[in-house]
């Protein structure tokens, strides 16, 4: 029986071990481990650190990999090592522009994967919907737009950017076939702005590689207050 083709497309993936980039990984790693045939459409690795990796620098600006039985297609993306709102939009417009050479690269895909942010990989995943009358699935991490208004780097008074950016994500967000998130609470905030309904797809823990017998940190001995944030 032949294998379905899975292309998934986000700016964030292994080598980059935490946040959105460790999830992506394993979300591809699961697919390929059970049948599926997984392309990548990606950028090279810069975050936490906001910076291209060392081992990456002087690599070529569209690279080709293998790993985990994935075939990985890189577009070197430009990254700010101060990224202000303005910034972030150059740098996603450079991921999203670079990364259309690599659409063409791929092979025929049934089903399209998009990782939110960026809100432009929907369009990568919308191009290759048409093409290859392929089914897109969004999936998001956050909601970025509202995240930068959250943040301070979008100023909330600036209506009419923001009406205009508010409006690219909900048009965007309407190509999708399936639309899934992490929480309930943007599950809601996905029925607000699109009228559909999403999939709850939460993000996880992998307990094996915690270490069970390891010292408990200081900070947790401590008699003072603590606060803890998880996000």
């Amino acid at each position: 029986m032949k294998k379905k083709n899975v292309v998934i497309i986000g700016i964030n993936y292994y080598p980059e071990d935490t946040a959105i980039g460790l999830y992506t990984t394993q979300k591809a790693r699961y697919l390929a481990e059970n049948g599926y045939n997984v392309q990548i459409i990606t950028g090279f690795p810069y975050y936490p650190q906001w910076e291209i990796w060392s081992e990456y620098k002087n690599k070529s600006r569209w690279t080709k990999e293998e790993s985990h039985g994935i075939t990985i297609f890189r577009f070197k993306q430009y990254v700010p090592s101060n990224p202000t709102f303005s910034k972030r939009i150059l740098h996603l417009l450079s991921f999203t522009l670079g990364s259309m050479i690599n659409l063409f690269k791929v092979s025929r895909p049934e089903i399209v994967i998009t990782i939110v942010p960026f809100t432009s990989s929907i369009l990568l995943g919308y191009l290759l919907k048409l093409r290859y009358r392929s089914k897109l699935w969004v999936h998001i991490q956050d909601f970025e737009f509202d995240a930068a208004v959250d943040s301070g780097l979008l100023d909330s008074n600036k209506s009419k950017a923001l009406k205009l950016l508010l409006y690219i994500e909900k048009t965007l967000l309407k190509k999708a076939d399936v639309i899934s998130t992490i929480s309930n609470s943007m599950l809601k905030k996905l029925k607000e702005k699109t009228n559909r309904n999403g999939w709850y797809l939460t993000n996880w823990l992998d307990t094996e590689v915690f270490e069970k017998n390891h010292e408990q940190h200081h900070y947790l001995k401590s008699t003072n207050f603590k606060i803890l944030y998880s996000g």
